[in-house]
């Protein structure tokens, strides 16, 4: 075996007590390394260079699948409120984030054509009690043998349809929020309320004071917290290694806190475009950070297993190769072992087991030498 000798230029800075300034002094040593990457160190250079030997450990350890995602909530929570007729704003006594509850007041609208639909309905509801009567007439007329049985179904027919429009106009007052039979007591009033649907916060404002909007336009959503969920984007790579009922942590933008939650369900669909598939998930605890559409960022974890490890220190990353020194006979040999980054970098999982010792401290030293032949 040919051996290369290279020289080894260790500085050790004493402190003297007494004087202030550093003596430097070179020490010469010799190092042997060999063609098949085997190094030869005398025990000086070892203690010198704090070089400490340990074996590969057992370690309870979880895997992790990256992931983006947001903050959303299901369909039925989130509440787009529309206006029923076209009006002018009157009052907005909320603002977005207001709290709300089903029923509260979260606008007035006011038009001419809200007057109008009441006494629309006053006229129509007058002639429809005109037409019962004159039905009831043609009844009595009938079984009197006085009337034509046709004069008594066409009075039935002009009952029905009349029956049918009044019933349509009170829909029209009930979604205005208008009382049909307050309007049929004669009090018309000249403005609507628009009221929240449900318990929650007010999201989005699209109205203020004065403005005029359309029918049907949207002015209002409000959302309800209770049932925050995540969706997490996982690529399709990962997707295999992501069951029910696993944990995962996300923190929110700017904010190191981290959050919990767990896997509810999992997409049956790739996105085309980002390659990835929708994993709904529910938080631990609801918090008042939360809020819908707020993208986030974590990891799903995957089931706990026993794996034999390395630390990071053990290991020289060289290209796409990972190298450990491992001891036999006194010697350091410089090893292709094959390796999974484990535990965000601080550990290795071996793939292979490894009977012989390793270098855990003073493998920078090694390498030093290794790098010079």
């Amino acid at each position: 075996m040919k051996t290369l000798n290279y020289i080894l230029f260790i500085s050790i800075f004493l402190m003297n007590a007494c004087e202030p300034n550093q003596v430097e002094e070179n020490v010469e040593e010799n190092a042997t390394v060999t063609h098949n990457s085997v190094l030869t160190l005398s025990e000086e250079q070892i203690n010198r260079a704090g070089i400490k030997v340990g074996e590969a450990e057992m370690r309870n350890i979880s895997g992790e699948v990256a992931f983006m995602g947001y903050i959303e909530v299901p369909p039925e929570n989130l509440h787009s409120i529309h206006t029923p007729i076209r009006g002018f704003v009157s009052s907005v006594p909320v603002i977005e984030g207001d709290k709300v509850r089903k029923g509260q007041v979260i606008a007035t609208l006011s038009h001419p054509d809200i007057v109008i639909l009441q006494q629309d309905f006053i006229k129509e509801w007058s002639k429809l009690a005109l037409l019962e009567s004159e039905l009831d007439r043609q009844r009595d007329l009938l079984s009197g043998q006085a009337t034509a049985a046709k004069k008594l179904e066409a009075a039935q027919s002009n009952f029905e349809i009349q029956k049918a429009l009044v019933s349509g106009m009170e829909s029209q007052l009930k979604l205005l929020n208008l009382s049909p039979n307050t309007v049929k007591q004669g009090e018309i009033k000249e403005s609507i309320s628009i009221v929240s649907p449900a318990d929650g916060t007010v999201s989005l404002l699209n109205i203020n004071a004065g403005k005029l909007v359309d029918n049907n336009e949207l002015i209002l959503e409000v959302i309800d917290r209770d049932h925050l969920h995540i969706e997490l984007q996982v690529f399709e790579k990962d997707i295999a290694k992501v069951s029910l009922g696993q944990n995962f942590d996300f923190s929110l933008p700017g904010n190191s806190e981290a959050f919990y939650g767990e896997v509810y369900l999992i997409g049956q669909r790739v996105d085309p475009i980002r390659k990835t598939v929708m994993v709904h998930g529910h938080p631990e605890i609801e918090n008042e950070k939360f809020i819908a559409g707020m993208q986030i960022r974590g990891s799903i974890k995957l089931n706990q297993r026993e794996v034999l490890t390395l630390p990071s220190s053990t290991i020289v990353i060289d290209g796409e190769d990972a190298y450990a020194y491992l001891v036999r006979n006194g010697e350091f040999h410089r090893t292709k072992i094959e390796v999974v980054e484990q535990s965000k970098g601080q550990y290795y999982e071996l793939l292979n087991p490894i009977a012989e010792k390793v270098v855990v401290d003073g493998v920078w030293f090694l390498e030093s030498f290794y790098q010079q032949e």
